[in-house]
C-alpha cells in the first residue's frame, strides 16, 4: 500500500531482501517497482531459486554491469549444488567474494560453503575444500565456530599447513565461549603447534584445552598430557555446598515464587521457561546448584539436567546434577555385554534420563528405542514385544543395552565410535563411512579424523558427547575418578585379527575427478598428525561394568 512512496533505492534494497529470503511471490510484486536491469536481474534469481528450465535465457537478460551480483552467484552456486551438479557448483562459489560486506549474506552462503567444502573433500580436492571453509566472512555463532574449525583441520590434516591451520585454531578460540569449542580450539591448536615441531607450546594448548574435563576434546587433552607424565585422571569439581544462605537466597527471588506457583498449578511448560532463564542469569554455582534441586523437587528430573547443562555451557560444572547416576533403573542385562558408563552416557543424549521421551521420529523412552528395532531386538533376547512398554524404564534400558552390546560385540568388533554412529545413524551408513573415509579400527586411520569426517552435524556431534559423557560416567558410577580412556576408547576393536587394509594410492591434491560412482573409494588424509596412542592389541578389551551396578 505505501510501495509508491518509497524511493527507488529502497524499493531494490526490498527486493534484494526478499530474494535473499527466497520470497519469490513477493519479490515478483516488488520487481515491477524497479528498473529494467534491476528487474531482469530479479528474474534470473527467481529461475534460479524456483529450479526452473528457464535459467540460461533468463541469465541472458541480466545486464553485463549486474552479472557479479552476490545474491545471484548465489542463487546459481545453489542451483548446481541442489541438482547434483558439484562440478558445475565448485568453480562458482570459489569465485564468489569472501568479504563479509560483499557477500551481503555470509550465513546464506555457509549454507552453500559447508555442503560443498565436504563434497570436495569427498573427490579428494583438498585445496578447493580449504579455501570454501577459510572464505567463509563468519565473524560469531556457530556456523563461524564451525567454520573456523573445518578451515583449520582441512589445512592440519590435509594439506600439511600447521602455522595456516593454526591461524584458524587461535581465530576460532577468540571467537567462542562455551566448553565444547574452546576447548575444540585449544587442543587443536596443540595439534597444529606439534606438527610445527614446537612440542612446548603444544602442551600449553593442550593444558588449557584440559581445564573443559567434560568435552571431548578436554578429555583428549588430558590423555595428552598424561602421555608427558601427567596424572591422566578426570577430576571434576566438587559438588558446591548448598547453605542455608545459598538457599534462602535463590528462594526470595521472583522467577523462583513464580516457578512455585507455577508448579501448583501444573503449567510444567512456563514453569520451564521460569526456571531455564533464571538458569542463565545466575553465576553462583551454590545457587544454580539449588536451583537444579528445586527441579528434583519437583519430581523434575529432566529439568533438573537442564540446568545444570546451562551452567555447564559456562563451564560452571554440577557434578552430580549434570551427570546423575539415579537416571537409570537397575536392569538386567540380555544379550551380549555392554559398559554400563556407555549405556549411561548414550541415554543422557538420547533422552536426559526421561522414561517418558518420545521423538517426533517416533523413538520412545529412555534409550529412544524405534518400536521395529525393539521389535527386533525383543525377539533377539528372548523377551515378549510390548509397544507400551517402551516406556517403562527397565523394559526400555533391557532391550536398548541388548542392542547396543549387540553393535558394539557382534556388528562393529568392539568399536565404541562405530556402535555409537550407528545407534544414531545406523549400521548401514556406518559401513558406507567405512568405504568413504576408511576404517576407523586400522592402523591407517585416525578415528577422529574420522567422526570428523561424518557427514551428519548431529551424528559428529552425537558421538564426541556420548563418548564424552561415557568417560565422565566411569567415574561417577566407580564414586572416584578414574583414568581417562578416551584414546583408547577411540581405537577399540576386539577383532581376532588386526584390520590392515592399506590406504588407497594418494591421489594429487586437487586434481579434478569424475563423478563419483555408486562405489566409493576410501578418502585418507594426504598428511595426517597421528593422535599419541598405541592400538590396543587384537583381543584386548575394556572391562565390562555389570548393568546397574553404581
Amino acid at each position: 500500500a505505501y510501495g509508491r512512496h518509497l524511493t527507488t533505492e529502497a524499493q531494490q534494497a526490498r527486493l534484494a531482501r526478499l530474494l535473499w529470503e527466497q520470497r519469490t511471490s513477493d519479490a515478483r510484486t516488488t520487481a515491477a517497482l524497479v528498473g529494467q536491469a534491476e528487474r531482469a536481474l530479479a528474474d534470473a534469481r527467481i529461475q534460479f531459486i524456483a529450479g526452473s528450465s528457464r535459467t540460461s535465457a533468463a541469465l541472458s537478460q541480466v545486464p553485463a554491469a549486474l552479472r557479479a551480483d552476490p545474491g545471484l552467484l548465489y542463487d546459481q552456486v545453489r542451483y548446481e549444488r541442489r541438482r547434483g551438479n558439484e562440478h558445475g557448483a565448485l568453480p562458482l562459489l570459489l569465485t564468489a567474494p569472501t568479504e563479509p560486506h560483499k557477500m551481503v549474506r555470509p550465513d546464506s552462503w555457509w549454507i552453500e560453503r559447508k555442503i560443498l567444502t565436504r563434497k570436495a573433500m569427498s573427490q579428494g580436492l583438498y585445496e578447493d575444500a580449504y579455501k570454501i571453509a577459510a572464505g567463509n566472512g563468519l565473524t560469531e555463532g556457530a556456523d563461524f565456530a564451525e567454520a573456523e574449525f573445518l578451515a583449520g583441520w582441512i589445512g592440519l590434516q590435509y594439506l600439511n599447513m600447521p602455522d595456516k591451520a593454526l591461524t584458524h585454531f587461535r581465530k576460532l578460540s577468540d571467537g567462542v565461549s562455551t566448553p565444547i569449542s574452546k576447548s575444540r580450539a585449544e587442543y587443536w591448536s596443540g595439534r597444529a603447534t606439534a606438527a610445527a615441531g614446537d612440542k612446548e607450546k603444544a602442551a600449553a594448548y593442550y593444558r588449557q584445552a584440559a581445564t573443559y574435563p567434560t568435552t571431548f576434546y578436554g578429555q583428549l587433552a588430558t590423555a595428552a598430557i598424561a602421555a608427558d607424565g601427567g596424572d591422566g585422571k578426570l577430576r571434576l569439581p566438587e559438588n558446591p555446598l548448598r547453605t542455608k544462605d545459598v538457599k534462602q537466597r535463590l528462594g526470595n527471588r521472583e522467577l523462583v515464587h513464580a516457578a512455585r506457583i507455577l508448579q501448583d498449578l501444573d503449567r510444567q511448560n512456563t514453569r520451564w521457561t521460569f526456571m531455564l532463564h533464571l538458569a542463565d542469569i545466575l553465576d553462583d554455582p551454590a545457587e544454580l546448584a539449588a536451583l537444579s534441586d528445586l527441579a528434583l523437587s519437583f519430581g523434575d528430573r529432566k529439568l533438573s539436567l537442564r540446568i545444570a547443562k546451562a551452567a555447564s555451557l559456562r563451564n560452571i560444572v554440577l557434578t552430580d546434577h549434570a551427570y546423575p547416576t539415579e537416571g537409570m533403573p537397575k536392569w538386567t542385562h540380555r544379550g551380549p555385554p555392554v559398559e554400563t558408563a556407555l549405556v549411561y552416557g548414550l541415554s543422557r543424549q538420547e533422552s536426559e534420563f526421561d522414561p517418558q521421551a518420545l521423538s517426533p521420529a517416533g523413538a520412545r523412552g529412555l534409550m529412544q528405542l524405534m518400536p521395529r528395532t525393539a521389535k527386533m531386538v525383543a525377539g533377539q533376547v528372548g523377551l515378549p514385544y510390548s509397544p507400551a512398554k517402551l516406556t517403562d524404564p527397565v523394559y526400555n534400558a533391557t532391550l536398548g543395552s541388548a542392542h547396543l552390546g549387540d553393535l558394539v560385540q557382534n556388528e562393529f568388533s568392539g568399536s565404541y565410535i562405530m556402535s555409537i554412529a550407528a545407534y544414531n545413524a545406523g549400521a548401514s551408513r556406518v559401513r558406507q563411512w567405512v568405504r568413504e573415509y576408511g576404517d576407523p579400527r586400522s592402523t591407517a586411520v585416525d578415528p577422529i579424523d574420522w567422526i570428523e569426517n561424518i557427514p551428519f552435524s548431529e551424528t559428529r556431534n552425537y558421538v564426541q558427547r556420548v563418548m564424552e559423557n561415557m568417560e565422565v560416567y566411569r567415574g561417577q558410577l566407580s564414586g572416584q575418578p578414574e583414568p581417562v580412556r578416551i584414546e583408547a576408547d577411540l581405537n577399540r576393536y576386539s577383532g581376532s585379527t588386526p584390520i590392515t587394509t592399506p590406504p588407497p594410492a594418494a591421489r594429487p591434491t586437487n586434481v579434478p575427478l569424475a563423478p563419483p560412482s555408486l562405489a566409493s573409494s576410501v578418502v585418507t588424509p594426504v598428511s595426517n598428525v597421528p593422535i599419541p596412542v598405541a592400538i590396543p592389541a587384537a583381543g584386548a578389551m575394556t572391562p565390562v561394568v555389570e548393568a546397574g551396578e553404581r
